[in-house]
């Protein structure tokens, strides 16, 4: 089922087909609600791809869209976080996208 988009909810975004299905997992938990949550089918070619989903998303045009980048974290994780934190930083919408 898909969100309605113009009410409160959440994207999640993942980096590659195995964090596709880790937030596919957590959205089908029990405690989700799944009508204010979806995890879009296409996903990004690494973690720098996460944050074109801002775009991706519409987040303009959706003001009530909150976006979950969702990324695994390797030997350079922390070089990783520090770079997409600047990223999403640089972004009109930073207090949407986690």
């Amino acid at each position: 089922m898909r969100i309605n988009r113009q009410q409160k909810h959440v994207i999640f975004f993942g980096e590659d087909a195995a964090t596709h299905d880790l937030a596919q997992g957590f959205i089908e938990s029990a405690q989700i609600d799944e009508l204010r949550c979806d995890v879009w089918h296409e996903y990004g070619t690494g973690w720098q791809s996460t944050t074109e989903a801002i775009e991706l998303v519409r987040m303009a045009n959706y003001p009530l869209s909150h976006l979950v980048l969702v990324i695994d974290l390797d030997k350079k994780g922390s070089q990783h976080i520090d770079y997409l934190k600047k990223q999403i930083a640089d972004s009109p919408f930073k207090n949407r996208v986690y």
